[in-house]
């Protein structure tokens, strides 16, 4: 029963934004980057930024990773492909990070490696891939390898890995920075540490992995050489070291390629620069240029300049004030073509997320060109959702902003931000909502607040603005955990866990203007104190709940009070079991909670309004109730656990216990909607580790799959589709290769191989069996048409439409002319559709073979009166079709056979007008099938290749 229903709603990311790697001035003219957290799922992004032609630049978000293919992306190069290589700290299948390829002309990305946790790149070495003159990508990782020490490997552009050399110690350890490839062929790294004096390396490696160590850097000269080495006009290798020197700050160094180093620069500098923490890029001059992270005026960071004989001056100092608030730039810069400095800098602008900024030399002053905005509203989130009329879901994180978010969920949506808790003006986040019958939302926070212990809140839901209601003080009560009710007088209700006369808290009233009465300050003798878990008025009117403590034991008591707070103890708790949670009334009139003990059980019961008390069930081991139960629709209990978390549900009886779901961490108290569904949140797991919501769906209804994109892709596999759709669980059992669901409706899919020029269905099966099928989703790509094709949407379009299936081996032939047979069974199947088959033939052109295997298309294709073959009795099958001719045989099929094309007005060069094809080829130009073949012409007597020939069939006819 673990899969039963179960579904992620919504999974909760940390914030986007933070850009740590250099941009990269691509052959296309615009510059690309990643960011950490960006994108559409927060774990970061591909952005691209395009000159306007008007001294600007518009941004784009190209590419969201949402785990499968990577999580945290940390370095970004364009290889001779012009397609993009880079490094993912986290995500992929083993969630150790990723190595990728991006193609920006077809918009999509491919995983290309999973790094094993004992090889991860990731998190401890982002470093960023070289291409050398093998064509093959080279790259280090930090931790891994036969000692742990890290290793060198190599990439192919296809993603076959293979480690080259693992790292011992005395050739250095824990390479880091990204790699290089010198004019002598050998390629050049740095590490952290190791060799003779544990401070690290310069090494250099042939193209086979073998190592060897050309310096040992002591203090005075580097310490943590972090960025890439870079060869100068001289022939010497430059790099920098974030620490070391002779000012702590780090260097600027030179090595010769014998191992020989000079440091020219240690920081700070005079106007305090320190810690560059990123290679140098060189000036045409020979000169270089670079970043620090810390110093400088305003403590952030400096741009600064530096020639070979060590001479530096700061071009920039970060921030600058308005407009340019960004700092920290950590990736170094990057000298574009136009001789402007780029970087990125991973903190300030907006919500603190970086940016990218421009320095157009000579001119000195920075500008921001792009600020990475906040990414998710909503961390650890602990409360029960509250549905509001309008069917939004509400709830609270306690991990965001600086003392915890109330946000908005809705199905169709990513949550939205509605309040920020301040703390000591409005409270430290809410507990769980009360929708009020005015329309408004209810809620308590624990701390803070005017008077320091807590508040009562109300919050328009329209507005999103809060008004704090009652700030208390602890002599009024204190830490009004449990949130509120709204009792049938129209009053709000509650409790507090501390405070009061004897300090174990109170009941209080509050009427919606938000004037509040102490009915009871609890904690004297043999009274509950510190009551744990929202109030519920029951059927009789008084109020009921549970306390932490008090009773005949001090163990804690379940107890009952009318509206003006007089108490009555119903049950005191033995020594050994406690109140866990609140209580709830289910349709026998009965009441249920949970207890956590101080020994080896935890308990749920059942308890009358008289107080005769019943442990209906007893969990195995330390488990521990830690929310309020529920009673669903269907009669049962619902409810879940805070060690070894899981939803379970049991009768009230406490027959048929069963264990629903595990969760990765604890969870709120569930609701049920109007949808049916049963809503709760988890603080921790999902891909960021971050929490998530889930419904669980009491129907057990299948799947269902809406559509799928991108609907095309190579067929070797590997592209990253989104599959949209209602019911998805979360561990999937069978779609055509690895999949990751991100929330009920969405799933993450890299796909598998597929024959080239062929459609596939995708079925997605859930835990319970139940499955559902999208038939012909992807379509996988010929092999000498990919996505990057200019034929390929029109290729697509026509093979979807059963119109053609290539011409075999994977292949359409693109380029190929299209004969005049294969013209007469596209068009026939575009006319009749793609299940047509043409009456037998009866030999009526003397060079068509009846029976043949184009024979009855042919015949059929004269008798509509589309062609009359090519004379003298013939059709000529295997003859090419002229531009000419198509203009005439898709016109007549659009138009029918007796059209007439209105008298032509010579706008071709090429074309005589009048002449015999002229008033075809005009209209056929006048319909926006074509524009000719350039400089004003047509090339009527060229042959239509079979790519143009899927162009002017899509752009003519209406395919089904």
């Amino acid at each position: 029963m673990l899969g039963q229903g179960f579904e992620i709603a919504q999974q909760f990311l940390y914030e986007g934004g933070t850009p740590r790697a250099p941009m990269v001035a691509a052959s296309d003219g615009s510059f690309y980057g990643v960011d950490d957290f960006g994108g559409d799922f927060s774990v970061g992004a591909i952005f691209r930024l395009t000159p306007d032609g008007s001294g600007g630049f518009t941004s784009q978000v190209l590419w969201s990773f949402h785990g499968p293919d990577g999580a945290y992306p940390r370095a970004l190069m364009q290889a001779a492909d012009s397609k993009f290589y880079g490094i993912a700290q986290l995500g992929g299948q083993l969630l150790s990070g990723t190595a990728f390829v991006f193609d920006p002309i077809s918009g999509s990305l491919v995983r290309l490696h999973n790094f094993e946790p004992i090889d991860s790149s990731a998190y401890t070495s982002p470093s960023g891939l070289l291409q050398a003159a093998d064509g093959q990508l080279y790259g280090v990782i930090f931790h891994g390898g036969a000692q742990n020490l890290g290793t060198l490997y190599r990439l192919s552009p296809s993603g076959d890995f293979s480690v080259l050399h693992d790292f011992q110690g005395p050739e250095g350890a824990g390479p880091f920075g990204a790699l290089m490839q010198a004019s002598d062929g050998y390629v050049y790294g740095t590490t952290v540490s190791g060799g003779d004096t544990s401070g690290g390396v310069i090494f250099r490696a042939d193209l086979s992995g073998t190592v060897e160590r050309i310096h040992n850097f002591i203090a005075a000269e580097a310490t943590a050489p972090n960025g890439a080495l870079v060869e100068g006009l001289d022939g010497n290798l430059y790099g920098t070291s974030f620490a070391g020197g002779s000012g702590g700050g780090g260097t600027v160094f030179r090595s010769d390629k014998a191992g020989n180093v000079t440091v020219l620069f240690s920081f700070p500098s005079p106007d305090g620069g320190s810690n560059p923490n990123a290679g140098l890029s060189r000036a045409a001059d020979g000169s270089f240029y670079g970043t620090t992270e810390y110093g400088g005026p305003g403590g952030s960071g400096i741009v600064f300049h530096i020639t070979t004989e060590g001479d530096l001056t700061t071009v920039a100092s970060l921030p600058i004030g308005n407009p340019l608030e960004i700092a920290h730039p950590v990736a170094g810069v990057t000298l574009a073509p136009d001789g402007s400095l780029w970087g990125t800098a991973a903190d300030g602008g907006l919500d603190n997320a970086g940016g990218v900024f421009r320095i157009p030399l000579p001119d000195t002053t920075p500008a921001i060109l792009f600020e990475c905005g906040s990414g998710d509203v909503a961390l650890f989130p602990t409360s029960a959702l509250t549905e509001t009329s309008d069917g939004g879901l509400w709830g609270s994180a306690a991990g965001t902003g600086p003392f915890g978010t109330v946000f908005r969920l809705s199905t169709a949506s990513r949550p939205v931000l509605v309040h920020t808790f301040l703390g000591d003006p409005d409270g430290d986040g809410s507990k769980e909502l009360w929708a009020g019958t005015d329309g408004n939302l209810y809620g308590t926070t624990s701390q803070f607040g005017p008077n320091g212990a807590g508040t009562v809140f109300r919050l328009d839901p329209s507005s999103g603005a809060l008004t704090t209601l009652h700030g208390f003080a602890g002599s009024d009560g204190g830490e009004p955990e449990a949130g509120l009710i709204q009792g049938t007088d129209g009053n709000f209700y509650g409790s507090t866990y501390a405070g009061g006369a004897f300090g174990a808290g109170t009941l209080f009233r509050m009427d919606l203007k938000g004037s509040l009465t102490t009915l009871v300050d609890l904690g004297s003798t043999d009274q509950p104190g510190s009551p744990v878990g929202r109030l519920v008025q029951a059927s009789d009117g008084n109020l009921y709940g549970a306390s932490l403590g008090g009773g005949a034991s001090s163990s804690g008591t379940l107890f009952s009070s009318d509206l003006s707070g007089s108490l009555t103890t119903l049950h005191s708790f033995d020594p050994g079991a406690y109140a866990r949670s609140g209580l709830i009334q289910a349709d026998d009139g009965n009441f249920y909670g949970g207890t956590a003990p101080n020994g080896p059980e935890s308990t749920i019961y059942r308890i009358d309004s008289s107080g005769a008390f019943t442990t209906i069930h007893s969990f195995v081991g330390n488990s521990h109730v830690l929310t309020a139960l529920l009673q669903a629709s269907d009669g049962r209990l619902y409810g879940t656990t805070v060690f070894n978390p899981s939803i379970f549900r049991l009768d009230p009886s406490g027959e048929n216990f069963e264990t629903i779901r595990e969760l990765g961490d604890r969870s709120g108290s569930l609701m049920q909607a109007t949808d049916g569904m049963l809503y709760g949140t988890s603080a921790g797991g999902g891909w960021d580790h971050a929490g998530f919501v889930y419904r669980l769906d009491l129907s057990n209804s299948p799947p269902t799959i809406e559509s799928i994109s991108p609907t095309s892709g190579r067929a070797a596999g590997g592209v990253i589709v989104t599959i949209a759709g209602e019911h998805f669980h979360p561990d999937l059992t069978t779609v055509p290769n690895d999949s990751s669901p991100f929330n009920a409706h969405m799933i993450f899919n890299a796909t598998p191989a597929f024959p080239a020029g062929s459609l596939n269905d995708y079925t997605v099966t859930n835990t319970d069996g139940q499955s559902a099928t999208l038939p012909g989703a992807f379509f996988a790509d010929f092999l000498d048409a990919p996505g990057d094709n200019q034929f390929h949407a029109e290729i697509e379009a026509i093979f979807r439409n059963g119109i053609t299936a290539g011409c075999g081996g994977g292949n359409y032939c693109t380029d190929a002319p299209a004969s005049r047979a294969q013209m007469a069974v596209l068009l026939l199947k575009v006319e009749h559709g793609p299940a047509y088959v043409p009456p037998p033939c009866l030999g009526v052109f003397p060079d068509v073979v009846c029976p043949s295997l184009f024979a009855d298309w042919i015949e059929q294709f004269a008798a509509e009166e589309i062609s009359a073959g090519c004379g003298d009795g013939n059709y000529c099958p295997g003859g090419s079709v002229t531009r000419a001719q198509v203009a005439v045989f898709i016109l007549k099929y659009e138009h029918g056979s007796a059209y007439v094309p209105p008298l032509c007005a010579g706008i071709f060069g090429d074309v005589a007008c009048p002449s015999q094809f002229a008033n075809w080829i005009e209209q056929f130009a006048a319909e926006k099938i074509t524009v000719g073949c350039g400089d004003g012409n047509y090339c009527p007597d060229i042959p239509t290749t079979r790519g143009q020939m899927a162009v002017f069939l899509t752009r003519a006819l209406t395919l089904p």
